[in-house]
């Protein structure tokens, strides 16, 4: 759903668009004794197939973690 708050107020647009997605991730850890490091990289993206019906998303992250393990 597309929002235009500008041009068209309380109103919201819907449209298909086909699309090809992809989304990856990696992750590594690593364990000393009872603790823990781990790190963690993802992404996505999409592409459209026509021009006159666009849907574009990149998204891209990273998370550490440490702790003990019990």
């Amino acid at each position: 759903m597309t929002k235009l708050p500008d041009k068209y107020p309380d109103r919201d647009i819907v449209f298909d668009a086909i699309v090809l997605a992809l989304a990856a991730d990696v992750s590594i850890r690593r364990e000393w004794r009872s603790w823990f490091l781990e790190m963690r990289a993802d992404g996505d993206r999409t592409w459209s197939y026509t021009q006159d019906r666009q849907y574009e998303r990149q998204g891209y992250g990273v998370t550490v973690r440490a702790g003990v393990r019990r």
